[in-house]
């Protein structure tokens, strides 16, 4: 239907294109630097080792392992070379601790990494590897061991035997699980497993009771296994972008758990669970289906940072300030329309973002000027004891001779006036009810003159109330012409300019019309709107279907071309999961906006007459 992505969804792209770049000047930079300079052993923190990283290297020099003094080399560095295998004079290498091949070519490993029995940190990320080499299951002293980027499809059922395991890294390649045997690395602490292909994780995860961060974002998850409640000392767990509608009851149960990720699942509330997490720190529940916030987060007083970005949220509750050490709210591209006196007693809070959000209360002017802005007029407001007034802005549209200055005059001045001029432009009528002097009306009276009908967007205003008067005398049954200028042009121009507006169609001079014709024409009309907002809503759903078939196609670009990109060492990227919302949203969440921020149509139609002791006015 026209949709385009935004020009910002090429961000990555262009960040994984310029890393590429900056890598090969980067490699033909070294080359020029260093492969004329003799290779030296040298000494890092007292430990002696190789530095032969940046030099464009396809092979390593049989002389390098001829030196009397290679039997003390302690770690290696060949990162960033051209490499096809691992030589087989490593094994020469009998102090190794630490092996670095990041960024090179291989694709097979020989059999001569078994016999570095000493070896504890082995780099093997940004390869071709396809297959968990036997071995590496012979090196009992690994402790920390990266095959991330590479093009794994399974990890071997003996990965438990590797009992000293740390980290393990195996990100950005194609598994669809984990071994059970996974449950046996109880002295893990990191397990990063993001940007794969994983439906489940295995229960035997509950074994695991050492891990402290585990990394599952951008995968296929559709559940978590209970057993993750007995990973006591969880700090951080990142499990966004999946496919998750629910968490596990035994996730609070993690006491020690700083961080929680769930954003871009299908959560459709916040449960207890996440609520009982009390020292939790960060919590990002963005890109979801959440429309309320639990009342139980009030109890999470740690809480520094909450991003609840792009869900279907309401309102913000006004126990918010019971999370006195927030520091971080992020609530965009949500439906909140006032925000809580309570939020000035956020003392600590520094950053809140709410853009793409139809706040009404505090004034647009105020809000949209930041967070200074926001606290300085709920303070104002209690220093002056001032309090809120509720007040309504009621457009009245209509064709020509519609009647509608003769409405607002019997509404406002409860009797009828025998002539009135027509309206030319726009005249305001400010009006305050006997019944209730706490609410003020200001009525905005349109001319229908056809000459105006260009100008009336300009005064439409979201969240106002619409009075459209028909003429029903003037109105021809089964007409689609006299359908168009009555009320069709007027239902258009509302549905493009005056989003939230609640409509109510107002029907007038019914003492000249017959009875049944009186019935006809507003059934008529109902049916006729009713049938183009039937029309509009199936648009926007088609449009909403095809900006998700957007977003998997963008997520599983990213996931393609981070395969050689990625540092598992590395803070993460501002375009990553954990850093950033997925900018593709952005067209969903737009559409769902405007298909939700549509204008409302009442299904009656009240008849109001003038001439009969002001009939139906009293009542409307």
């Amino acid at each position: 239907g026209g949709l385009g992505l935004p020009r910002k969804t090429n961000l990555s792209r262009h960040h994984s294109s310029r890393r590429r770049r900056e890598k090969d000047i980067l490699r033909r930079d070294s080359s020029k630097r260093r492969t004329d300079k003799p290779i030296t052993i040298q000494v890092k923190q007292g430990c002696p080792g190789i530095d032969i990283s940046n030099s464009k290297l396809q092979s390593i020099v049989k002389e390098l392992f001829q030196r009397p003094d290679i039997a003390n080399v302690r770690w290696m560095d060949a990162s960033y070379n051209e490499l096809m295998e691992i030589t087989s004079d490593i094994v020469k290498l009998v102090s190794l601790t630490s092996l670095n091949f990041d960024n090179n070519f291989i694709s097979e490993l020989s059999d001569s990494l078994s016999t570095l029995c000493k070896l504890s940190k082995l780099i093997l990320s940004n390869n071709r590897l396809k297959v968990f080499s036997p071995s590496l299951l012979q090196l009992q002293s690994l402790t920390e061991l990266s095959l991330s980027n590479n093009k794994l499809s399974e990890l071997p059922d003996q990965i438990g035997d590797l009992c000293n395991l740390v980290c393990l890294y195996v990100s950005h390649n194609t598994l669809q699980s984990l071994p059970v045997s996974i449950g046996r690395l109880r002295k893990l602490r990191i397990l990063d497993i993001r940007y794969n292909n994983m439906r489940t994780l295995p229960e035997s995860i509950e074994n695991m009771s050492a891990l402290e961060r585990l990394q599952a974002y951008c995968n296929e998850l559709e559940r978590l296994p209970e057993g993750i409640g007995s990973c006591s000392r969880l700090r951080v767990l990142r499990i966004s972008s999946n496919r998750l509608t629910t968490l596990p009851v035994s996730l609070g149960n993690l006491v020690l758990l700083e961080t929680l990720d769930v954003h871009n699942n299908k959560l459709s509330h916040l449960p207890d669970c996440v609520c009982e997490l009390a020292g939790l720190i960060e919590l990002h529940i963005g890109d979801n289906e959440i429309s309320y916030l639990n009342d139980k987060i009030s109890g999470m007083k740690r809480l520094q940072t909450l991003k609840a970005n792009s869900n279907g949220l309401q309102c913000l509750p006004t126990f918010l300030d019971s999370l006195s050490n927030l520091r971080y709210l992020h609530i965009r591209n949500n439906y909140i329309r006032t925000l809580p006196e309570t939020m000035n007693n956020l003392q600590n809070l520094l950053v809140f973002d709410a853009k793409n959000n139809p706040i009404h209360f505090p004034p647009r002017e105020v809000w949209e000027r930041g967070l200074s802005a926001i606290k300085a007029y709920f303070e104002e407001i209690k220093r002056s004891g001032s309090s809120r007034s509720s007040r309504l802005k009621i457009t009245v549209l209509g064709s020509e001779g519609a009647g509608k200055s003769s409405f607002i005059h019997c509404l406002t001045k409860s009797c009828v006036k025998e002539k009135l001029e027509r309206t030319a432009g726009i005249e305001v009528t400010r009006w305050i009810p006997v019944e209730d002097p706490n609410m003020a009306f200001i009525l905005w009276d349109h001319s229908g003159n056809p000459l105006y009908d260009a100008t009336h967007q300009f005064f439409f205003s979201p969240g106002s109330l619409v009075f459209l008067v028909v003429n029903l005398h003037q109105y021809r049954y089964k007409d689609p012409i006299s359908y168009h200028s009555c009320v069709g042009k007027f239902v258009t121009m509302l549905r493009q300019f005056g989003g939230e507006s609640v409509i109510q169609i107002v029907g007038t001079h019914n003492d000249l019309c017959e009875v049944n014709d009186i019935s006809n024409k507003c059934d008529e009309i109902i049916r006729n709107i009713q049938s183009d907002v039937n029309i509009i809503t199936k648009d926007f759903d088609h449009r909403i279907t095809k900006a998700r078939e957007m977003v998997e196609l963008f997520q599983r670009y990213q996931k393609s071309h981070n395969h050689s990109e990625v540092d598992p060492y590395s803070a993460p990227s501002p375009l990553s999961p954990s850093a950033t919302e997925d900018p593709v949203n952005d067209v969903v969440e737009y559409i769902k906006k405007v298909k939700v921020n549509q204008p409302k149509f009442l299904s009656n139609v009240p008849k109001v007459c003038g001439v009969n002791e002001m009939e139906g006015v009293k009542d409307f």
